[in-house]
């Protein structure tokens, strides 16, 4: 089969493998925003699991609203739609960063832990977490920095 192939078509069908296997340990690309790297992880455990539209959907709508709820939380003026935290921080982005990363871990982790994809699904939701820096084993929600909102945030949804 390869015999007649060119020899970068070798090499990329030696690599194709490994390039994604690399890519999707989560699904997401380091460079798209951290709402968009969790937003991959999610259509990636939707791919895992059975085909149930409505839940889906509600999971989409929540995870999109825990993500909302988390970045408005460090914003003067903008309304959370399901929580309402508010706070200051010195670093505004990287503080909306972590609350979002969190808000979105507690989603994601209580609506898939039971699922088909269960394994693959939370490894991927942990995997992301430790990617941007994060312990997924801290639940604290005392307090007021961003692990402890992002967890309250992602445990009231």
């Amino acid at each position: 089969m390869f015999g007649t192939c060119l020899p970068w078509t070798k090499i990329f069908v030696a690599i194709f493998p490994i390039l994604l296997i690399v890519t999707e340990a989560t699904g997401a690309d380091p460079s798209h925003s951290v709402a968009r790297r969790w937003n991959e992880v999610l259509l990636q455990a939707i791919r895992n699991d059975f085909a149930r539209p409505t839940i889906h959907a509600r999971n989409l709508y929540h995870v999109s609203v825990a993500m909302w709820d988390a970045w408005a939380t460090y914003h003067p003026t903008a309304q959370p739609v399901l929580t309402n935290e508010r706070a200051v921080h010195e670093n505004i982005e990287a503080a909306r960063v972590e609350t979002i990363s969190y808000a979105a871990y507690r989603v994601l982790y209580n609506r898939y832990r039971d699922s088909p994809g269960a394994y693959e699904s939370l490894t991927r939701f942990e995997q992301l977490m430790i990617e941007l820096g994060y312990d997924p084993t801290d639940n604290r929600r005392e307090g007021s920095d961003p692990i402890a909102i992002g967890n309250r945030i992602g445990n009231d949804i």
